[in-house]
């Protein structure tokens, strides 16, 4: 159920990205500058640019702290060092690119944080999705939580 919520945030994010002209690859496996296999949720080539999205998205429980700052922090530091790596792995097809790490915090009640917003401005994606994730969020949160009391 947790994997089923995550993976519809990080469908809808890939469509709306590909509705602005990325050329987008889920689940993509690569390996990073200490050797680990890491599987990035996103990976998107913006045409006509140098410039290459790793996409993360979490949705974790909110705290007091700034999640949204752990999640990008979380997200650079696992992903980061996998730009060698992809570029060697997408150069034929995209030429050498800058990878650029975006992990977008989404809360599991629902919030849409800061990040998520301004991921959204800096790429002119539709906001209208967001309302859409932040309630498909939250009733799956919910169904979890029915499951888990309840049982199946």
């Amino acid at each position: 159920m947790r994997h089923s919520r995550h993976d519809k945030v990080k469908h809808r994010i890939t469509s709306l990205l590909q509705q602005k002209g990325f050329d987008c690859h889920e689940e993509v496996q690569c390996v990073d500058g200490q050797g680990s296999i890491r599987r990035a949720d996103i990976v998107a080539f913006e045409q006509g640019t140098n410039r290459a999205l790793i996409v993360d998205p979490s949705i974790r429980y909110e705290t007091n702290g700034d999640m949204g700052k752990e999640v990008q922090d979380d997200k650079e530091r696992r992903y980061a060092s996998c730009a060698s790596w992809l570029n060697e792995k997408f150069s034929p097809t995209y030429g050498p690119r800058e990878y650029h790490v975006y992990g977008l915090w989404i809360g599991g009640r629902g919030t849409i944080s800061r990040q998520v917003v301004q991921f959204f401005d800096e790429f002119q994606l539709d906001k209208r999705a967001l309302p859409v994730m932040a309630e498909d969020v939250l009733v799956d949160s919910i169904r979890m939580l029915h499951h888990h009391v309840n049982g199946p």
